[in-house]
């Protein structure tokens, strides 16, 4: 990736791996225990995420390798704040952890778009580990 991904909200923090994998053609959405598939459904992450793919262009082109599906894997952590979340994009696919839906539809899934259509275009895509919370009590 060549291009740098800016990101509003900004989240707390974002760390660069420095690594990339090939940039996903599809995602396969898997909910590792109830609370997450709950969470999963209610906000409609799949679809979200395809949508996402999709205005990117990103399912419009194969690469020589064939379609990438890389693996989404949802988490609920009870510890994170109500308004976070945590995102890590890696060799194995992206994880998603939140402890409510609102840590996943409004800013999970935001910035996830963000890192997609960032990186439209490219052939691989970095990998990172961004996680934010709220600085104040409440989001504005």
């Amino acid at each position: 990736m060549t291009t740098p991904i800016y990101f509003h909200p900004q989240p707390r923090r974002y760390t660069a791996f420095g690594n990339s994998s090939f940039a996903a053609k599809r995602l396969d959405v898997k909910a590792i225990d109830l609370v997450a598939e709950q969470l999963t459904e209610q906000v409609g992450v799949s679809d979200f995420l395809a949508a996402a793919l999709e205005a990117a262009g990103a399912t419009k082109s194969l690469s020589a390798q064939g379609e990438a599906t890389t693996a989404v894997v949802v988490e609920y952590r009870a510890g994170l704040h109500p308004q976070g979340y945590e995102l890590a994009w890696e060799a194995d696919g992206l994880r998603l952890a939140c402890s409510t839906a609102q840590g996943h539809c409004t800013y999970a899934l935001l910035t996830t778009g963000q890192l997609i259509d960032g990186q439209k275009g490219e052939e691989e895509w970095a990998h990172c580990l961004i996680e934010d919370e709220p600085d104040f009590p409440v989001r504005v």
